[in-house]
């Protein structure tokens, strides 16, 4: 599907915009309660904890369907399957 891999082309930018904008905004609220935990407020303990949560997420989480596509490259006899 040519259409699709445009869409995602033209997305690309802003998704590593916004990427980049958590992790600034999560690195701003972290070093603000080492640097000064006594003036970090609600804002920056919720930043660093949501930060904290999002990292506990599986890397090996990926779509439903790529899932499926790479279950179905395993053969059945192979080590991996």
């Amino acid at each position: 599907m040519p259409w699709s891999r445009s869409v995602e082309r033209m997305h690309r930018p802003l998704r590593w915009a916004l990427v980049l904008f958590g992790a600034s905004l999560w690195w701003w609220a972290a070093l603000r309660l080492v640097a000064a935990p006594g003036r970090a407020g609600t804002f920056e303990c919720a930043v660093a904890l949501g930060g904290w949560g999002i990292s506990l997420l599986p890397v090996h989480a990926v779509p439903a369907a790529m899932a499926a596509r790479a279950r179905a490259r395993v053969s059945p006899g192979s080590p991996e399957g």
